[in-house]
């Protein structure tokens, strides 16, 4: 699952580029897209919008590693 940490985030909107369906900019910060297909965010698309973030705001833990 993705997570924006927004005390990092400056909203230069690269993940929201890269990764439309999985985040979304508003007031300067991004926000993750709700999924209302009842399907996670694909990991590659959150990996990519991750390592493009200049800030570092962006981390994303696997479902299924999750106890």
């Amino acid at each position: 699952m993705p997570r924006v940490d927004h005390d990092l985030c400056s909203g230069t909107g690269y993940c929201a580029e890269i990764a439309p369906t999985v985040f979304t900019v508003r007031e300067r910060r991004a926000w993750l897209v709700e999924q209302t297909d009842g399907h996670p965010a694909d990991p590659e698309l959150v990996r990519r919008a991750a390592d493009a973030c200049p800030w570092f705001a962006i981390s994303h833990t696997d479902d299924a590693e999750s106890p």
